[in-house]
């Protein structure tokens, strides 16, 4: 009897680890999730805005709104990952596949987006 409970225990305990899986993960979004904003620096082109929006539904979205002076930049955000406070995406600027990736650390997000011609570092702080 005791066996028996022992191996249904076991089976049941390895079916709730996805489960468990996902709801840590959860609270790993969930530092990540909302609205960020802040400045970018590039050695290719002027400083300019950086707003970086994440939202959570079932499963993660991001976009970003980029100024160069008082001239919005077209970008689009795929690929966007979360893993523990490392986040990556991938983001099409100026007509180019670039690679991001950033580090969540005292309150801040802090990166950098490698293009082919160039590279992006930025700073953004949770509003």
């Amino acid at each position: 009897m005791q066996r028996s409970f022992a191996v249904a225990f076991v089976i049941s305990m390895i079916g709730a680890a996805p489960a468990l899986a996902q709801h840590i993960n959860a609270g790993a979004d969930d530092k990540i999730v909302g609205r960020w904003e802040g400045s970018y620096t590039s050695d290719h082109a002027p400083p300019g805005g950086y707003n970086l929006v994440v939202t959570k539904d079932s499963g993660l979205k991001a976009t970003i709104e980029m100024t160069s002076g008082t001239q919005p930049m077209q970008t689009r955000v795929t690929e966007f990952k979360i893993d523990g406070n490392a986040v990556s995406w991938t983001q099409e600027l100026m007509g180019m596949s670039c690679k991001a990736a950033a580090v969540l650390a005292a309150g801040t997000l802090r990166g950098e987006t490698t293009c082919p011609h160039g590279a992006i570092s930025f700073l953004l702080r949770r509003k």
